[in-house]
């Protein structure tokens, strides 16, 4: 596979602090967005040390295109994490390695210890899409 039209993505911290793990091993950061593409990742940890919990909002493409991006970082969040709420919202394009990527984190035996919740604001068609498939469940589901 040729890597070259790929591009890192662009990191855009709020705060001062670095992502680092502390030195008893938790992920300790602020509030982080990160966007390549049309792509707009943004990261809310809980303030509360003792809760493990972060909110992941995607917005723009949830496709092919930007699914790689949204798989290394949901899966190197839940490496740190034990509750994962991922909310789509304003989503411009969804494809079936978008939902392909969410039937693997509900899954996956991996994350059978972790929470994952995924609520999505999908427009109408979106919608009847999914839901026409039979996959209705995998946008708005608990696990």
């Amino acid at each position: 596979m040729n890597t070259e039209n790929f591009t890192t993505p662009e990191i855009i911290e709020h705060g001062n602090e670095e992502n680092k793990l502390s030195e008893n091993n938790e992920f300790d950061f602020t509030e982080k967005i990160i966007t390549e593409n049309n792509l707009k990742i943004s990261l809310f940890p809980s303030k509360r040390k003792k809760v493990r919990k972060i909110n992941v909002v995607i917005e723009g493409g949830f496709n092919i295109t930007n699914i790689q991006v949204i798989k290394d970082n949901c899966f190197k969040l839940l490496q740190y994490f034990d509750m994962l709420n991922i909310t789509l919202k304003n989503i411009t394009d969804i494809d079936l390695t978008g939902i392909q990527l969410l039937q693997v984190l509900n899954s996956s035996s991996e994350f059978m210890q972790k929470t994952i919740s995924i609520e999505s604001e999908l427009s109408k068609d979106d919608k009847a899409l999914i839901m026409s498939a039979g996959m209705m469940e995998l946008v708005s589901k608990r696990k």
